[in-house]
């Protein structure tokens, strides 16, 4: 019986500038040993997971940049890829213009951590890290100027604002055909990156696509994460913990592990009681 694990990686698995713990690589291949399918299911697109998932780690799937293409990590092969149409892009891009919220559009897979951005003079964002991220990537993003430009397919839009629930929900119901997904900046841990796909990408979409491809029924799924964007993969596994450090309110709809990070998985996998031997 083969079991599929999903897995988030920023504050699940890993504190910030840290690698994967002994015990979370150990338990990843006591898992793969026996015979089960272990994914990563991260927001970081290719090139900003590769300093952290190194070739020969225990691992059979990466969902990269939140579901948006699925990593064959053997072969390293792109087995599964959702992006935005140029028309899906400029619709998107143009309700975020008039509710005048700053905003990224990353460029495709693979170069999806190139971005172009926009970013209104107006003092109530000052307070997010829409110019950290910028800075971050600088030389690899550009501003540029929505008048008359023309629109290329995505992988995402990244609107960064504030925490504003109101805001957020406007965005969500004007965009009804996307998949919008919250998630908290791993920057200032803070600001909400609102991210806008393809309808097929999102991680649980990712984590149903891969469940197919293995033929793994959804009773054999498994996942932990810790944060807004995770909230649908959790939802859709069979069985789900979140970390301590999640926010308040996911902690009344799931269990929560008693260790962070370094030891989350390994707790979980012994909770769940799924490894042999």
């Amino acid at each position: 019986m083969t079991r599929l694990f999903l897995c988030d990686l920023d504050g699940t698995l890993i504190r910030p500038g840290h690698p994967l713990s002994p015990e979370t690589l150990s338990t990843m291949e006591r898992l793969v040993g026996q015979g089960d399918i272990v994914a990563i299911a991260s927001g970081r697109s290719l090139y900003a997971g590769r300093n952290i998932l190194r070739p020969g780690m225990p691992l059979s799937y990466w969902l990269f940049s939140t579901g948006v293409g699925v990593l064959k990590w053997g072969t390293q092969e792109i087995v599964c890829k959702n992006e935005l149409t140029a028309e899906q892009v400029r619709y998107a891009a143009e309700c975020l213009l008039g509710f005048q919220e700053d905003f990224m559009i990353q460029g495709p897979v693979p170069e999806n951590h190139r971005f172009v951005y926009y970013k209104f003079d107006k003092r109530e964002t000052d307070g997010t890290d829409f110019w950290t991220r910028c800075n971050a990537y600088k030389g690899l993003c550009e501003p540029f100027e929505p008048h008359g430009y023309e629109y290329q397919p995505s992988s995402q839009l990244i609107a960064v604002l504030p925490p504003d629930a109101e805001r957020i929900e406007r965005i969500r119901a004007a965009l009804e055909g996307y998949t919008v997904v919250r998630a908290t900046s791993p920057m200032d841990n803070h600001s909400v990156w609102l991210e806008i796909f393809n309808p097929n990408a999102g991680k649980a979409n990712a984590a149903k696509w891969l469940a197919q491809y293995c033929n793994i029924p959804q009773e054999n799924t498994y996942a932990i994460g810790n944060d807004y964007n995770d909230l649908d993969m959790l939802n859709w596994a069979a069985h789900a913990f979140i970390t301590p450090n999640a926010p308040e309110d996911m902690k009344a709809m799931f269990p929560v592990t008693e260790t962070d990070t370094e030891g989350a998985l390994p707790e979980a996998v012994m909770t769940w009681g799924v490894v042999s031997g």
